[in-house]
């Protein structure tokens, strides 16, 4: 393995958060912060906002968590849903994919623009 591929490895981790998105979840917002415990949520308001929180917790009827506007309490009655962040399976393969074809590319063009004809190592 060259520089270029060993570099494309360790940059990948950094990519695979790119394929994670919001998905609302279909259970009660006091079960899903109990057995996910997810460091964020977005909460979508019977108002029609949408608000990132971190740190969510659920006390009584109320959902209290951090927003960049600073500490907030929401009313679950004023909670239309909460949606958490997920990996996509198919945008992850995609990107792999993609990363793997890039990696060979480059790695093809490199030879061919290096390549000495007069060689016996390697076709050019």
């Amino acid at each position: 393995m060259n520089v270029r591929q060993v570099t494309s490895l360790i940059l990948l981790p950094a990519y695979l958060s790119a394929c994670t998105g919001w998905q609302v979840q279909q259970v009660a917002p006091e079960t899903l912060l109990s057995e996910e415990q997810p460091e964020q949520v977005q909460v979508r308001t019977t108002s029609h906002a949408e608000i990132v929180l971190d740190d969510p917790v659920v006390s009584g009827d109320t959902l209290y968590g951090t927003a960049p506007a600073g500490r907030m309490a929401i009313p679950m009655s004023g909670v239309e849903s909460l949606a958490i962040k997920k990996t996509d399976a198919g945008k992850t393969v995609l990107l792999v994919l993609g990363v793997i074809v890039a990696v060979n590319l480059a790695a093809y063009a490199y030879h061919k623009a290096t390549c000495d004809p007069s060689s016996l190592v390697l076709a050019c």
